[in-house]
């Protein structure tokens, strides 16, 4: 069993974004201000382009998942209730978001980051990577608020799933958090030159970056598809959008269309790219199997949690405002999403047979979350 835990803690942050030298896994954030108007630019590369778009429900109380363990847990796991709703990415299942929006514009998504080392084991209750990201966002408004968090919570040091976050909020801050050597790395205000993150640690990403033209050196521009050449590409692109006439979403999609990692399915390609428009709450998206850009209103949606939970499939053929198009949730479509990554022979390739796992996952919504009283 525990081969099959540990696959499954690899599995939950690994939809997210993975690197490696053999496979070559790539992804790319940003945000970006111009005249006020502040959005947040994201890549996802993946096998899979399935999966649901979650509008997460206030009021909720909730569990934090916690993977069998053949040992009692030394940390008992966070439990909290949601003060926002938001609007979530889900490609393993409801409350496993690699990335989403909340009401009041807090945007947090999650990169895959080698050298990561989560804290040990302390007095905070734990949580897995991914529903941390879902915790902030039904918990905090800002930036500062999510610094504040880190007494109160810590990512599980049985995790085995490296990754880091860039974090946004409606004031135009931009946090980025890596997990090194047992602490948590914050970089944000004068800490924070270039809002931009990919898969390298965040201070080697901007020592690099001084060397480039454009960010304070004379070496040219690279084409490479490298973490490091990527954060400087994005940092090149965000810093001349200052001098430019431009639409920011649409300026914004042609920076993820830059960094892509190709668009062919069942191999590694970039299956999502999302921009959040923070400043007007609205969620532009488009993925590898549907080109068209997609627009969610969040401010538009219901979230209170007397009514059913709503979703979108990400695969729909929809183009346009999207908003009022979603659909009830139900338990079969969490299981079928869950099912169709676990299955996916890519995926499998990549962290194993995890069919054994598909259980835990699918029965967690219902054990693992209700309406508070």
């Amino acid at each position: 069993m525990r081969k099959y835990m540990r696959r499954a803690s690899v599995l939950i942050a690994a939809i997210v974004f993975l690197t490696n030298a053999q496979l070559a896994f790539t992804c790319s954030t940003f945000t970006l201000m111009k005249d006020n108007h502040f959005v947040y630019g994201r890549n996802l590369d993946w096998y899979v382009d399935s999966g649901m778009i979650c509008v997460n429900q206030r009021h909720m109380v909730k569990k934090a998942f916690i993977l069998p363990r053949e040992t009692a847990s030394k940390s008992d796991g966070l439990e909290w209730t949601s003060k926002y709703g938001s609007v979530t990415f889900n490609g393993v299942g409801r409350e496993f978001p690699y990335g989403g929006m909340n009401e009041v514009g807090l945007v947090v998504d999650v990169m895959w980051l080698d050298k990561t080392q989560y804290p040990k084991t302390d007095s905070r209750k734990e949580i897995g990577v991914l529903q941390w990201g879902q915790y902030l966002l039904d918990t905090c408004a800002t930036v500062d608020e999510v610094l504040a968090s880190f007494k109160k919570a810590r990512i599980s040091e049985d995790e085995v799933a490296p990754v880091h976050y860039l974090i946004a909020d409606k004031d135009g801050n931009t946090l980025v958090v890596d997990f090194l050597n047992g602490e948590a790395k914050t970089y944000t205000g004068k800490t924070l030159p270039h809002a931009v993150l990919t898969n390298s640690p965040y201070r080697q990403s901007i020592r690099y970056a001084k060397g480039f033209k454009g960010l304070g050196g004379d070496k040219p521009i690279r084409r490479s598809d490298g973490s490091l050449d990527r954060f400087v590409r994005v940092s090149n692109a965000v810093k001349k959008s200052a001098s430019k006439d431009i639409d920011i979403v649409q300026y914004s999609f042609g920076i993820l269309h830059d960094v892509n990692a190709g668009y062919e399915l069942n191999r590694h390609s970039t299956v999502l790219s999302a921009v959040y428009d923070i400043t007007n709450l609205s969620i532009y998206f488009r993925t590898n199997s549907n080109r068209n850009i997609r627009i969610i209103n969040v401010e538009e949606l219901d979230f209170s949690n007397g009514k059913p939970m709503r979703v979108w499939n990400i695969l729909n053929d929809m183009d346009g405002d999207i908003t009022k198009k979603s659909i009830a949730y139900s338990k079969e479509m969490n299981r079928q999403t869950i099912v169709k990554q676990i299955t996916n022979s890519g995926v499998m390739n990549r962290v194993g047979d995890m069919r054994r796992m598909i259980d835990y996952f699918s029965v967690y919504p219902e054990k693992g979350t209700r309406p508070a009283p």
